[in-house]
């Protein structure tokens, strides 16, 4: 068991919120499903136990399942600050060693410039 599974798994109630923003929540059955479909998604990307998935997003919903998703199926989310430069997150990744970055909005074209100097993405 880990992180992922330990925390959807003490849901008493499905239907109660599991985390909120602002204009919008997930209960612990959606953020379930969510984490679930994402760490298939990762899965079907290669990703497997062990490698380390840099998740390049605001603090969103979004963000919290990818870092849920990759704990899901034993990879090492490791979550960047949306407000990194190129050089920070060049650093990041080549000592994290990722292998996917999930990423999105004005995230993109920082990650660009680093695809760009980094190989193993």
């Amino acid at each position: 068991m880990n992180l992922s599974a330990t925390l959807l798994a003490r849901a008493s109630d499905p239907g109660r919120t599991a985390v909120r923003e602002l204009s919008r929540s997930l209960s612990y059955a959606e953020l379930a499903s969510r984490v679930v479909h994402f760490g298939g998604a990762l899965h079907e990307l290669g990703v497997v136990a062990g490698d380390r998935v840099v998740i390049l997003l605001p603090d969103t919903i979004e963000a919290v399942v990818s870092i849920l998703g990759a704990i899901h199926i034993g990879a090492i989310a490791v979550p960047l600050a949306e407000w990194s430069t190129a050089l920070d997150i060049r650093a990041h990744v080549q000592d994290a060693q990722a292998v996917v970055a999930v990423v999105g909005g004005k995230t993109g074209p920082l990650l660009d410039q680093v695809r760009q100097e980094v190989t193993s993405l």
